[in-house]
């Protein structure tokens, strides 16, 4: 009898839940590269975007629409992770060029006499796990670049994020701006937990059949 329920117990834990490296949440593309549309991340503003992500998984990386007003390139940004706007339960930090902070050009917006770099940048490194169905928050602050001119933002996105900021670490509410009220463009990658149906109906099976063998050797003890 014992040697049989072993066999019972040890079969779902050898299926093991499918984990592939691939996108956890994101929050759409960029808007049109035609205007310079992003939230200010830099001196004393800050952006938190909440979403919900329908998978769950264990964050390594996120990117996002970077956009300084100088003609430069990212040097540095803080970050943090949480389950409240601008919390940071889930993980912070500070990720810098030198480091954990890589870019790619995108395009370059001219506005008036300004001209400004669009780049996706992502930042590594970084450890969370997120359980698809639950709301949590992405939130950017002290952006520098290069160019040095100040005016560093989160490049505009009609994801369905929300999106809060705040002014000197004091939350100011819902973000309002030349699209109405949007969130950023981001994308949070990672190690996706993907359970098969397959396997999650062995497993099911697998306890259905301890149950049952437990429940007869305790109604034969008790019969003797």
């Amino acid at each position: 009898m014992n040697q049989i329920l072993i066999r019972f117990v040890v079969l779902p834990v050898a299926i093991g839940i499918p984990c592939l490296a691939g996108t956890i949440y994101s929050n759409g593309p960029e808007t049109s590269p035609s205007s310079a549309n992003a939230y200010a991340i830099d001196g004393a503003y800050s952006i938190s975007d909440g979403f919900v992500p329908t998978l769950s998984g264990v964050v390594s990386s996120f990117s996002f629409g970077y956009g300084p007003v100088g003609l430069g390139t990212p040097l540095s940004v803080s970050w943090a992770l949480g389950t409240t706007p601008f919390g940071t339960d889930l993980g912070q930090g500070t990720a810098t060029a030198s480091t954990n902070l890589s870019y790619v050009y995108l395009f370059t917006v001219t506005v008036g006499t300004q001209s400004g770099d669009y780049y996706e940048s992502t930042v590594s490194g970084v450890t969370a796990n997120l359980i698809g169905g639950d709301t949590y928050y992405l939130s950017l602050s002290n952006a520098q670049d290069s160019g040095g001119f100040g005016g560093s933002g989160w490049r505009y996105s009609l994801g369905p994020a929300t999106c809060d900021y705040a002014i000197s670490g004091v939350n100011q509410g819902a973000c309002t701006g030349l699209l109405g009220s949007q969130s950023e463009s981001f994308l949070i990658s990672g190690t996706v937990i993907t359970p098969e149906p397959g396997s999650v109906t062995l497993f099911a099976s697998g306890l259905l059949a301890m149950v049952g063998l437990v429940s007869r050797k305790a109604r034969r003890s008790i019969s003797r």
